[in-house]
């Protein structure tokens, strides 16, 4: 997994100059630390084209939105990359 796009992503995703907006992403890091193989599994599925790789460069919070799925009632990670 690239931890420095992840980095990336959550820097994209959140204003780590603000408390609240820092607290979501070291939230954010520790979903996906905790999802790691799930998490590696979408970061491939974004760099197999190039289209792809567009779209996650133009709309990084595509990465962050799966992480949170996690916490809806009765969700799982393939069921919400799924729409992805």
């Amino acid at each position: 997994m690239d931890w420095n796009e992840i980095r990336e992503t959550g820097h994209a995703c959140y204003n780590c100059s603000h408390l609240k907006e820092r607290k979501r992403y070291w939230i954010f890091l520790l979903r996906t630390y905790f999802h790691q193989r799930e998490m590696e599994g979408l970061q491939l599925f974004f760099h197999e084209t190039p289209i792809r790789a567009r779209i996650r460069a133009g709309m990084p919070c595509l990465m962050e939105q799966a992480t949170r799925a996690f916490f809806y009632k009765g969700a799982s990670f393939a069921t919400c990359a799924l729409p992805i």
